[in-house]
């Protein structure tokens, strides 16, 4: 059977919001869906809570949403690196989605977003924040996705990612190829609590340009809690960071690349304003903002974002999510 598409999520204790992840998986499938051959491959990273059973039970209510289904993880906890990785044997050439099971998609349809990638190698869309229920839209970190849209788009891949950037990782979608080299499965397996950064820095050794799409649309809502992992696992999310930074350096063959990024590093080190006054590297990002700034401008201008609709929309998969919740308690 040829699969069209192919949803994949990672869980680490997620019970308090997998299902909203699953129902909104649902409602892409059911309004988007229709003729395609759809599979789900879940990678739990031992959750200590109720999350694989929660995902097994609504699987069991909505199996006939796909293709086929993948439920990976015996209770160890290993690291999202290999977490992720793990997934990658179950994806085949058609295209697919990573995204962790406590976000939650948005009404966009994620299966055209997909089609974009035939043109493009990295696809993104615009981020709304999911706080405590309420979905926030933030002007400055738009702005700055649109900053680095523009400053990077005759850049190297490496340039991009040592330098100052902003990526809307939660709706990234990029091609296949990218998670077939087999030194690149072993280099994110390194890695504890992220795979994004890592799995773009080691891309940057490989590739030199990549076609990189932002798309003004919100097609993932990014939940944003006390227990996000840049919080809970501070210390290992910044052993990882420092771990990329010298990898990064080890790969530039420039000179002043490699000071920049020894100064990076440096000031990453640093707590409090030093850290950004000692950093050249934003120095040298705001000087590229103000020479693209007519650019930047346009691009937020043209911003369409309809909150209300997304809004609504989230109300829906919370509704959707609390009618499965309350069934369920009924069996």
């Amino acid at each position: 059977m040829k699969i069209d598409f192919t949803f994949t999520v990672l869980v680490y204790n997620h019970a308090d919001y997998i299902i909203e992840h699953l129902e909104s998986i649902k409602y892409q499938i059911l309004n988007y869906g229709k003729g395609l051959n759809i599979n789900l491959v879940v990678s739990d990273d031992g959750s200590k809570d109720s999350s694989v059973e929660l995902i097994n039970t609504w699987l069991a209510h909505n199996s006939v949403l796909f293709s086929d289904v993948t439920v990976l993880g015996d209770g160890v906890n290993r690291g999202v690196g290999k977490s992720f990785t793990s997934m990658w044997e179950h994806i085949g050439n058609e295209p697919f989605k990573l995204l962790a099971g406590d976000d939650v998609y948005s009404y966009e349809n994620i299966f055209e977003e997909a089609k974009l990638i035939d043109k493009n190698e990295f696809v993104t869309g615009l981020p709304l924040l999911l706080v405590e229920g309420e979905l926030i839209e933030s002007r400055a970190l738009i702005m700055n996705i649109y900053a680095t849209q523009h400053i990077y788009e005759n850049s190297t891949l490496l340039s991009k990612i040592k330098g100052i950037s902003v990526i809307n990782t939660p709706s990234l979608i990029y091609q296949n190829k990218f998670i077939k080299h087999d030194e690149g499965f072993k280099f994110i397996r390194k890695f504890r609590v992220t795979e994004d950064f890592p799995m773009m820095a080691f891309l940057s050794s490989i590739y030199d340009k990549v076609k990189f799409l932002t798309v003004g649309k919100v097609y993932v809502y990014y939940r944003r809690t006390s227990g996000s992992i840049y919080l809970v696992a501070n210390e290992k999310y910044n052993q990882d960071k420092e771990d990329v930074f010298k990898f990064l350096e080890s790969i530039d063959p420039s000179a002043i690349g490699r000071f920049m990024l020894r100064n990076r590093l440096f000031c990453y080190r640093l707590n409090g304003v030093k850290a950004k006054l000692l950093n050249l590297n934003y120095y040298a990002y705001l000087g590229r903002l103000l020479y693209h700034s007519p650019k930047i401008i346009r691009s937020m201008i043209k911003l369409n974002i309809n909150s209300e609709a997304h809004s609504q929309h989230y109300q829906l998969i919370v509704k959707n999510t609390k009618q499965y919740m309350s069934k369920l308690n009924k069996e």
